[in-house]
Protein backbone atom coordinates (compact mmCIF):
# COMPACT_ATOMS: atom_id res chain seq x y z
CA UNK A 1 0.00 0.00 0.00
CA UNK A 2 1.36 3.44 -0.99
CA UNK A 3 1.80 5.79 1.97
CA UNK A 4 0.07 9.15 2.01
CA UNK A 5 1.99 12.01 0.42
CA UNK A 6 3.05 14.59 2.99
CA UNK A 7 2.04 18.15 2.12
CA UNK A 8 3.40 21.60 2.91
CA UNK A 9 2.75 25.13 1.67
CA UNK A 10 4.85 28.28 1.45
CA UNK A 11 3.24 31.52 2.63
CA UNK A 12 4.71 34.92 1.83
CA UNK A 13 3.73 38.09 3.69
CA UNK A 14 2.01 36.65 6.73
CA UNK A 15 0.72 40.06 7.95
CA UNK A 16 -1.17 40.55 4.67
CA UNK A 17 -3.66 37.91 5.73
CA UNK A 18 -5.16 40.79 7.70
CA UNK A 19 -4.80 40.08 11.42
CA UNK A 20 -4.90 37.41 14.14
CA UNK A 21 -8.35 36.08 13.19
CA UNK A 22 -7.35 35.62 9.54
CA UNK A 23 -4.08 33.94 10.50
CA UNK A 24 -5.90 31.47 12.73
CA UNK A 25 -8.40 30.77 9.94
CA UNK A 26 -5.52 30.12 7.53
CA UNK A 27 -4.13 27.48 9.89
CA UNK A 28 -7.53 25.87 10.37
CA UNK A 29 -8.04 25.69 6.61
CA UNK A 30 -4.75 23.92 5.87
CA UNK A 31 -5.06 21.61 8.85
CA UNK A 32 -8.52 20.67 7.61
CA UNK A 33 -7.12 20.00 4.13
CA UNK A 34 -4.69 17.46 5.58
CA UNK A 35 -1.48 19.49 5.32
CA UNK A 36 1.44 18.49 7.53
CA UNK A 37 3.62 21.61 7.46
CA UNK A 38 3.18 25.38 7.09
CA UNK A 39 6.14 27.52 6.00
CA UNK A 40 5.34 31.19 6.70
CA UNK A 41 7.91 33.76 5.62
CA UNK A 42 8.98 35.78 8.65
CA UNK A 43 11.93 37.49 6.94
CA UNK A 44 11.18 38.63 3.41
CA UNK A 45 13.87 39.92 0.98
CA UNK A 46 13.43 43.47 2.31
CA UNK A 47 15.04 42.32 5.58
CA UNK A 48 12.12 43.28 7.84
CA UNK A 49 10.88 40.71 10.35
CA UNK A 50 7.28 39.62 10.79
CA UNK A 51 7.54 38.78 14.48
CA UNK A 52 8.55 40.54 17.69
CA UNK A 53 12.32 40.36 17.24
CA UNK A 54 14.78 41.76 19.73
CA UNK A 55 17.54 41.71 17.09
CA UNK A 56 16.16 42.83 13.74
CA UNK A 57 13.77 45.56 12.59
CA UNK A 58 10.13 44.54 12.99
CA UNK A 59 7.81 45.32 10.08
CA UNK A 60 5.59 48.30 11.07
CA UNK A 61 2.36 46.31 10.53
CA UNK A 62 3.55 43.72 13.06
CA UNK A 63 4.48 45.99 15.94
CA UNK A 64 1.06 45.72 17.61
CA UNK A 65 0.75 41.95 17.24
CA UNK A 66 2.92 38.92 16.53
CA UNK A 67 1.93 37.00 13.37
CA UNK A 68 4.35 34.15 14.04
CA UNK A 69 3.19 33.66 17.61
CA UNK A 70 -0.45 33.70 16.50
CA UNK A 71 0.14 31.17 13.74
CA UNK A 72 2.31 28.93 15.92
CA UNK A 73 -0.26 28.83 18.72
CA UNK A 74 -3.10 27.85 16.38
CA UNK A 75 -0.89 25.32 14.58
CA UNK A 76 0.00 23.70 17.91
CA UNK A 77 -3.71 23.23 18.66
CA UNK A 78 -4.32 21.81 15.19
CA UNK A 79 -1.27 19.52 15.32
CA UNK A 80 0.29 20.96 12.18
CA UNK A 81 4.02 21.75 12.10
CA UNK A 82 5.48 25.19 11.39
CA UNK A 83 8.88 26.07 9.93
CA UNK A 84 9.63 29.80 10.10
CA UNK A 85 10.94 30.83 6.67
CA UNK A 86 13.94 33.18 6.24
CA UNK A 87 15.21 34.77 3.02
CA UNK A 88 18.73 34.48 4.34
CA UNK A 89 21.09 36.25 1.94
CA UNK A 90 18.66 39.03 1.00
CA UNK A 91 18.45 42.32 2.87
CA UNK A 92 16.90 45.75 2.37
CA UNK A 93 18.04 49.23 3.44
CA UNK A 94 15.48 49.37 6.25
CA UNK A 95 16.68 46.12 7.84
CA UNK A 96 19.06 45.94 10.78
CA UNK A 97 21.98 44.38 8.90
CA UNK A 98 22.37 47.01 6.18
CA UNK A 99 21.68 49.83 8.60
CA UNK A 100 24.76 48.73 10.53
CA UNK A 101 26.84 47.30 7.67
CA UNK A 102 25.87 49.04 4.40
CA UNK A 103 29.07 47.68 2.83
CA UNK A 104 27.78 44.12 3.17
CA UNK A 105 25.85 44.37 -0.12
CA UNK A 106 27.18 41.81 -2.60
CA UNK A 107 28.98 43.06 -5.71
CA UNK A 108 28.51 41.67 -9.20
CA UNK A 109 31.31 40.66 -11.50
CA UNK A 110 31.15 44.04 -13.27
CA UNK A 111 31.45 45.92 -9.98
CA UNK A 112 27.78 46.87 -9.41
CA UNK A 113 25.67 46.35 -6.31
CA UNK A 114 23.60 43.16 -6.50
CA UNK A 115 20.15 44.54 -5.93
CA UNK A 116 17.68 47.39 -6.24
CA UNK A 117 16.18 49.87 -3.84
CA UNK A 118 14.05 47.30 -2.01
CA UNK A 119 16.47 44.41 -1.53
CA UNK A 120 19.99 43.24 -2.29
CA UNK A 121 22.00 40.10 -2.00
CA UNK A 122 24.56 40.36 0.78
CA UNK A 123 28.03 38.84 0.92
CA UNK A 124 27.68 35.58 2.85
CA UNK A 125 31.48 35.35 3.09
CA UNK A 126 31.44 38.21 5.61
CA UNK A 127 31.40 36.98 9.23
CA UNK A 128 29.12 39.84 10.29
CA UNK A 129 26.53 38.73 7.71
CA UNK A 130 26.57 35.11 8.86
CA UNK A 131 26.42 36.18 12.54
CA UNK A 132 23.34 38.29 11.93
CA UNK A 133 21.50 35.82 9.71
CA UNK A 134 22.18 33.02 12.20
CA UNK A 135 21.17 35.17 15.19
CA UNK A 136 17.68 35.98 13.93
CA UNK A 137 17.00 32.32 13.11
CA UNK A 138 18.29 31.22 16.51
CA UNK A 139 16.00 33.79 18.09
CA UNK A 140 12.90 32.17 16.57
CA UNK A 141 14.16 28.68 17.44
CA UNK A 142 14.64 29.64 21.08
CA UNK A 143 11.55 31.80 21.63
CA UNK A 144 8.71 30.35 19.57
CA UNK A 145 6.69 27.16 19.75
CA UNK A 146 7.57 26.08 16.22
CA UNK A 147 8.86 22.81 14.79
CA UNK A 148 11.80 24.46 13.08
CA UNK A 149 13.20 27.03 10.67
CA UNK A 150 13.41 27.15 6.89
CA UNK A 151 16.27 28.50 4.74
CA UNK A 152 15.60 30.27 1.44
CA UNK A 153 17.93 32.46 -0.64
CA UNK A 154 20.64 30.42 1.03
CA UNK A 155 23.14 31.14 -1.70
CA UNK A 156 25.54 33.80 -2.94
CA UNK A 157 23.19 35.30 -5.53
CA UNK A 158 23.29 35.68 -9.28
CA UNK A 159 26.78 36.58 -10.51
CA UNK A 160 28.03 37.54 -7.03
CA UNK A 161 29.95 38.25 -4.88
CA UNK A 162 33.04 40.06 -6.14
CA UNK A 163 33.59 42.60 -3.39
CA UNK A 164 37.18 43.48 -2.45
CA UNK A 165 37.27 40.71 0.14
CA UNK A 166 36.03 38.04 -2.27
CA UNK A 167 38.38 39.23 -5.03
CA UNK A 168 41.33 38.80 -2.66
CA UNK A 169 40.30 35.21 -1.95
CA UNK A 170 39.87 34.53 -5.67
CA UNK A 171 43.36 35.88 -6.32
CA UNK A 172 44.83 33.82 -3.46
CA UNK A 173 43.13 30.55 -4.47
CA UNK A 174 43.28 30.80 -8.25
CA UNK A 175 45.73 33.58 -9.10
CA UNK A 176 43.18 35.36 -11.30
CA UNK A 177 40.69 38.21 -11.26
CA UNK A 178 36.95 37.99 -12.02
CA UNK A 179 37.52 38.81 -15.70
CA UNK A 180 39.48 35.55 -16.13
CA UNK A 181 36.83 33.22 -14.71
CA UNK A 182 35.72 30.56 -17.18
CA UNK A 183 32.50 28.66 -16.57
CA UNK A 184 33.28 25.90 -19.06
CA UNK A 185 36.24 23.56 -19.20
CA UNK A 186 38.99 25.05 -17.04
CA UNK A 187 37.02 26.60 -14.19
CA UNK A 188 38.22 27.89 -10.79
CA UNK A 189 37.07 24.88 -8.77
CA UNK A 190 38.74 25.93 -5.50
CA UNK A 191 36.98 29.28 -5.70
CA UNK A 192 33.60 27.64 -6.27
CA UNK A 193 34.23 25.30 -3.32
CA UNK A 194 35.18 28.23 -1.10
CA UNK A 195 31.94 30.03 -1.93
CA UNK A 196 29.95 26.91 -1.10
CA UNK A 197 31.83 26.59 2.20
CA UNK A 198 30.74 30.09 3.26
CA UNK A 199 27.09 29.27 2.68
CA UNK A 200 27.42 25.88 4.37
CA UNK A 201 28.97 27.55 7.43
CA UNK A 202 25.74 29.49 7.98
CA UNK A 203 23.58 26.39 7.56
CA UNK A 204 25.81 24.43 9.94
CA UNK A 205 25.70 27.07 12.69
CA UNK A 206 21.91 27.30 12.65
CA UNK A 207 21.43 23.53 12.33
CA UNK A 208 23.63 22.72 15.32
CA UNK A 209 21.77 25.26 17.44
CA UNK A 210 18.38 23.96 16.29
CA UNK A 211 19.17 20.28 16.73
CA UNK A 212 20.47 20.81 20.27
CA UNK A 213 16.99 22.16 21.02
CA UNK A 214 15.23 19.36 19.13
CA UNK A 215 14.04 21.69 16.41
CA UNK A 216 14.09 20.94 12.68
CA UNK A 217 15.84 22.66 9.77
CA UNK A 218 14.58 22.69 6.20
CA UNK A 219 15.68 24.47 3.05
CA UNK A 220 14.35 25.51 -0.34
CA UNK A 221 17.13 24.87 -2.85
CA UNK A 222 17.71 25.32 -6.57
CA UNK A 223 16.36 22.59 -8.82
CA UNK A 224 19.46 22.63 -11.04
CA UNK A 225 22.03 20.38 -9.35
CA UNK A 226 25.03 20.61 -9.53
CA UNK A 227 24.78 23.81 -11.60
CA UNK A 228 23.75 25.66 -8.43
CA UNK A 229 27.25 25.02 -7.08
CA UNK A 230 28.73 27.10 -9.87
CA UNK A 231 26.03 29.73 -10.26
CA UNK A 232 24.90 30.18 -6.66
CA UNK A 233 27.49 28.74 -4.27
CA UNK A 234 24.77 26.35 -3.10
CA UNK A 235 25.49 22.66 -2.55
CA UNK A 236 22.72 21.03 -0.53
CA UNK A 237 24.14 17.52 -0.84
CA UNK A 238 26.71 17.91 1.97
CA UNK A 239 24.04 19.56 4.12
CA UNK A 240 21.90 16.46 3.79
CA UNK A 241 24.73 13.98 4.24
CA UNK A 242 26.07 15.79 7.30
CA UNK A 243 22.62 15.77 8.85
CA UNK A 244 22.27 19.56 8.87
CA UNK A 245 18.89 19.38 7.15
CA UNK A 246 15.83 17.44 8.20
CA UNK A 247 13.95 18.30 5.01
CA UNK A 248 15.09 19.56 1.60
CA UNK A 249 12.71 20.99 -1.00
CA UNK A 250 14.19 21.54 -4.49
CA UNK A 251 12.22 24.33 -6.18
CA UNK A 252 11.10 22.40 -9.25
CA UNK A 253 8.95 25.19 -10.68
CA UNK A 254 7.81 24.59 -14.26
CA UNK A 255 4.68 23.84 -16.26
CA UNK A 256 6.13 20.77 -18.00
CA UNK A 257 5.64 17.39 -16.29
CA UNK A 258 8.24 15.97 -18.70
CA UNK A 259 10.93 18.42 -17.55
CA UNK A 260 9.84 18.35 -13.92
CA UNK A 261 10.25 14.57 -13.76
CA UNK A 262 13.81 14.78 -15.10
CA UNK A 263 14.74 17.28 -12.43
CA UNK A 264 13.01 15.06 -9.88
CA UNK A 265 15.13 12.05 -10.83
CA UNK A 266 18.26 14.14 -10.40
CA UNK A 267 17.16 15.33 -6.95
CA UNK A 268 16.57 11.75 -5.84
CA UNK A 269 20.03 10.74 -7.06
CA UNK A 270 21.73 13.75 -5.48
CA UNK A 271 20.08 13.14 -2.11
CA UNK A 272 20.89 9.41 -2.09
CA UNK A 273 22.70 8.64 1.14
CA UNK A 274 21.56 11.91 2.69
CA UNK A 275 19.70 12.21 5.97
CA UNK A 276 17.21 14.90 4.88
CA UNK A 277 13.72 13.92 3.80
CA UNK A 278 13.17 14.93 0.20
CA UNK A 279 9.93 16.81 -0.49
CA UNK A 280 9.66 18.16 -4.02
CA UNK A 281 8.79 21.85 -4.38
CA UNK A 282 6.18 22.59 -7.05
CA UNK A 283 5.23 26.03 -8.39
CA UNK A 284 1.47 25.88 -8.90
CA UNK A 285 1.60 29.38 -10.38
CA UNK A 286 3.77 28.11 -13.27
CA UNK A 287 1.25 25.56 -14.47
CA UNK A 288 -1.19 26.22 -17.28
CA UNK A 289 -3.88 23.84 -16.06
CA UNK A 290 -4.79 21.29 -13.39
CA UNK A 291 -3.78 18.41 -15.63
CA UNK A 292 -0.16 19.52 -15.42
CA UNK A 293 -0.49 19.69 -11.64
CA UNK A 294 -1.87 16.16 -11.50
CA UNK A 295 0.85 14.81 -13.78
CA UNK A 296 3.55 16.32 -11.56
CA UNK A 297 1.95 14.90 -8.42
CA UNK A 298 1.76 11.52 -10.18
CA UNK A 299 5.49 11.69 -10.89
CA UNK A 300 6.22 12.42 -7.24
CA UNK A 301 4.10 9.45 -6.18
CA UNK A 302 5.61 7.20 -8.87
CA UNK A 303 9.15 7.90 -7.66
CA UNK A 304 8.16 7.42 -4.00
CA UNK A 305 9.18 10.91 -2.93
CA UNK A 306 8.04 11.53 0.65
CA UNK A 307 6.26 14.85 0.24
CA UNK A 308 5.43 17.97 -1.75
CA UNK A 309 5.82 21.68 -0.91
CA UNK A 310 3.59 24.08 -2.86
CA UNK A 311 4.40 27.63 -3.93
CA UNK A 312 2.33 29.24 -2.84
CA UNK A 313 -0.93 29.38 -0.90
CA UNK A 314 -2.87 31.99 -2.87
CA UNK A 315 -2.40 30.06 -6.12
CA UNK A 316 -4.28 27.03 -4.76
CA UNK A 317 -7.95 26.74 -5.76
CA UNK A 318 -10.68 24.52 -4.26
CA UNK A 319 -10.24 22.01 -7.08
CA UNK A 320 -6.52 21.80 -6.26
CA UNK A 321 -7.32 20.81 -2.70
CA UNK A 322 -9.71 18.15 -3.93
CA UNK A 323 -6.96 16.81 -6.19
CA UNK A 324 -4.38 16.84 -3.38
CA UNK A 325 -6.75 14.88 -1.13
CA UNK A 326 -6.34 11.89 -3.47
CA UNK A 327 -2.61 11.58 -2.72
Amino acid sequence: MTSRLKKAVWLHNLPRLGGPAQVREFVRKYAGEGFDLLIPCVKNPDGLLDYQSCIGVVRPECRSWDPLETLAAEAHKRRIRVHAWYCSAKEGPKGALLKKYPGAVAITRDGKKAGDGDSSFVCVARPEVRRYEAAIMKEAIARYDIAGVHFDYIRVGDNTCYCARCRRVLRRLEGIGPDKIRMWGRMPARWFQWRCDQVTALVREVARFAHRRRKEVSAAVFSGVPDAILNQGQDFVPWSREGLLDLVAPMNYCNSPWLMERYLRNHIAQNAGGLAEHWEGLGRYCMDNRGQFQAQLDAIRRHRVRGVVLFEHHHLKPADFRLLARY
